[in-house]
């Protein structure tokens, strides 16, 4: 927050207070809010601490699962606020009642910053290689992956030197982040924390510090999920609980025709799956042929094709725990350099469909593909002509680290050779090799490896299917505009303003049994502690197992 906008703030709110749907918003939450409370359990002392977001959205939306979390268990609301002069939100999040605020502007904070940057310069000069960063552990807990993840996110494909303002930057904010921790867990009975992004150095680093003391963890991210280890904090909301694909395995000729529609939508773009639409857009060629693409990239209609579906290189490689490689771009370096010593197979390098929000500065992939002169390998930049549900037609083989279309074609039959740990990964439709050997010597032979038996395929229709469909809050109806309407990606573009005018809508139009459904299921949700995995049981009641 920059001093012009602080001050912006103050004077429009001295002035005039909330801007005007921000009042709105005020006025409707906190009169909603004072009702639900009337049937609160007893207050109990603890806390539910619901992590800070950039979005204004995602804060708002989970803070009000957290509300309802309160209310269920007799728990308040606790949440960190950067400094007393962001008034506009604290106004806004004071409407959810039954709340009390962290200000880091404290004197105790502000000191934890001081100490988090005297740690981050020794830190900084500690570290003697990449490999170092990524592995580092402190407290008996893994850090590394999310502070080598934070670092790319400044705009870079990969590490190449370990001394740099960024990596300082990062360090400072991880160091920062477990004393903020402490100080939470030191003057707060804390019995939930909920976040939604836990890939980063802030909101990582607490919750697995709660974690690892025994605290339940929530996410809200493409489902609600509730975590109990650090172990499992890998496996992301979209990863299937077993219970799950047991039960659609065991009901196959129900659910395996449901999956082949709603893959043919997608495929078509016709869900309303942002992450969908870039790869899928109608305006971009299909090729419904090996020929008919050979013949437009200049290719060799006998050999076979293999698809490596790029990453957006920053977008934190090891989310998911386990890489082959330490990032996407050492994995894409390692198949670009095996690509060119094995000639058998034509080689696609697809760029990722959203790259462009993504940017990195030390790599520039036209640059470095104009520079490679090989009758079997081609590049496909993010925005060309090439729609990706062609792969189906004509795909032999696909290459990604942890990325959806290994999920996607496999439900085609197409084998998909993993470079890590994916949400998707242990079903028996990949090819998961386990180190740098074992990868090299499966690229070396990948013209051998044949296409998916149908038991395979029908298992990725069903992970699939419970992925895109069953466990995507985005498909929950949302009658309060604040939990599901929204795609991260979409609201990025959208104004304050615009966010509290679309949730008013939301709101208003919503019917009171459209309401009263919505709460219940997250009641249930709430209070089923073996229901670790959200599912709309109104829609899918068979799954309550």
């Amino acid at each position: 927050m920059t001093l012009l906008s602080i001050l912006r703030e103050i004077v429009y709110y001295l002035l005039k207070g909330l801007r005007p749907n921000g009042n709105k918003f005020y006025d409707e939450n906190s009169l909603y809010w004072k009702q639900q409370y009337a049937s609160a359990k007893e207050p109990k002392g603890r806390y539910i601490c619901v992590l800070n977001e950039a979005y204004p959205l995602i804060l708002v939306g989970n803070v009000h699962i957290s509300s309802m979390i309160a209310i269920e268990r007799g728990l308040k609301l606790l949440t960190v606020i950067p400094s007393h002069l962001n008034v506009t939100m604290v106004k806004e999040l004071k409407s959810f009642g039954n709340i009390e605020f962290i200000y880091e502007d404290r004197p105790k904070l502000v000191l934890a910053k001081l100490v988090g940057f005297y740690e981050a310069f020794k830190a900084v000069l500690s570290f003697k290689t990449p490999e170092d960063i990524l592995s580092y552990e402190l407290d008996d807990i893994r850090f590394g992956d999310l502070i080598y993840d934070s670092y790319l996110s400044y705009g870079y494909a990969t590490m190449r030197k370990v001394i740099s303002y960024e990596l300082f930057k990062t360090l400072y904010h991880f160091y920062y982040a477990r004393r903020l921790a402490f100080f939470i867990k030191n003057n707060y009975d804390v019995e939930v924390v909920l976040a939604s992004h836990m890939c980063n150095c802030i909101g990582g680093t607490i919750a697995r510090y709660f974690v690892k003391n025994n605290t339940e963890i929530w996410e809200r991210w493409v489902t609600l999920k509730k975590y109990k280890s650090v172990e499992t904090l890998y496996d992301s909301a979209a990863r299937p609980d077993i219970k799950y694909v047991n039960y659609m395995k065991r009901n196959r000729s129900k659910f395996i025709p449901l999956a082949e529609q709603h893959l043919k939508d997608r495929l078509a773009s016709k869900t309303d799956d942002y992450g969908a639409q870039l790869p899928y857009q109608k305006d971009k060629r299909v090729y419904n042929s090996k020929l008919e693409f050979c013949d437009a990239y200049n290719l060799s209609v006998n050999k076979k094709i293999v698809f490596v579906m790029m990453h957006a290189f920053n977008d934190y490689p090891n989310a998911f725990g386990f890489s082959i490689y330490r990032d996407y771009y050492q994995w894409f370096e390692a198949l670009l350099n095996l690509a060119k010593e094995v000639d058998s197979v034509n080689w696609i390098f697809k760029e990722h469909p959203g790259a462009e929000y993504y940017p990195t500065k030390d790599v520039d992939l036209m640059t470095l593909f104009s520079q490679i002169n090989a009758d079997n390998i081609r590049f496909i930049e993010g925005g060309a002509n090439f729609n990706t549900s062609s792969l189906r037609n004509i795909a032999d083989g696909i290459c990604t680290c942890i990325g959806t279309a290994g999920l996607e074609y496999s439900t085609y039959g197409i084998p998909c050779v993993l470079g890590g740990k994916s949400w998707y990964a242990g079903f028996g439709f990949t090819i998961e090799p386990t180190n740098v050997n074992e990868f090299v010597n499966i690229i070396k032979n990948i013209e051998t490896i044949g296409r998916l038996d149908d038991d395979q395929t029908d298992m990725a229709k069903i992970i699939a299917f419970l992925t895109f469909e069953i466990f995507d809050v985005t498909r929950f109806p949302d009658p309060f505009g604040t939990i599901a309407s929204f795609d991260v990606d979409a609201q990025r573009v959208m104004s304050a303003e615009q966010i509290f005018a679309a949730i008013l809508e939301k709101r208003i139009n919503s019917t009171s049994d459209e309401k009263d459904k919505y709460n219940e299921s997250i009641k249930e949700f709430i209070n089923s502690p073996n229901y670790t995995q959200f599912i709309d049981f109104d829609r899918y009641p068979e799954f309550r197992i």
